[in-house]
């Protein structure tokens, strides 16, 4: 963006129930949100996908050569806390809805801090494949491991209100979105 459009400015903000209401609104120009969390009823377009897996820290011999489910919820684990009721934690969503409990010692804010509480303990974190790939190029001591229950992947969309659907550079800003996002490495 700072090359092709340096006067842009972008506010990123965390998700939260309110920026529903500002996009139904037209406040909030774009929401990049997980397809389990759109609003009903506006231009949505899947950005990427990207499945779970789980990752602990590569001293851990717990999880084993073989990592079944049952190993799995025997395990401690690192999960994210659920910022607000509307956007629970997909992976937690996905438990739940299998009706599978894990025992969570340890909350986190956000995923990207899942594989750095993991390390030099002997827990386990589920996680988006990419961004455990993106951990283990920085060299981080992890070991990823396939995920041991059926998990949806992760679909990352983007969504807008209808009012800017024809708008030049409200399209170009969703393009170059669109664009980096299939340029990505994927799992």
């Amino acid at each position: 963006l700072a090359r092709h459009a340096p006067h842009i400015g972008l506010d990123v903000m965390p998700l939260g129930a309110r920026l529903s209401d500002e996009l139904e609104r037209g406040d909030v120009d774009l929401l990049i949100v997980p397809r389990i969390y759109v609003v009903k009823n506006f231009p949505v377009q899947v950005l990427f996908e990207d499945p779970w897996v789980c990752v602990t820290w590569s001293r851990n011999t717990l999880p084993g050569r073989n990592f079944t489910l049952a190993r799995f919820l025997s395990m401690e684990h690192v999960a994210k806390r659920e910022n607000h009721p509307s956007f629970p934690p997909m992976d937690e969503w996905e438990l739940e809805r299998q009706k599978l409990s894990r025992n969570v010692t340890l909350r986190v804010p956000q995923y990207g801090l899942l594989p750095l509480a993991v390390i030099g303990t002997q827990r386990v974190a589920t996680v988006q494949t990419q961004l455990a790939q993106l951990y283990r190029r920085w060299r981080l001591p992890l070991s990823i491991h396939r995920c041991p229950f059926p998990c949806p992947p992760l679909e990352e969309t983007m969504q807008w209100h209808p009012v800017r659907e024809s708008d030049a550079g409200h399209l170009w800003l969703r393009q170059v979105i669109s664009e980096v996002c299939q340029t990505q490495p994927r799992a």
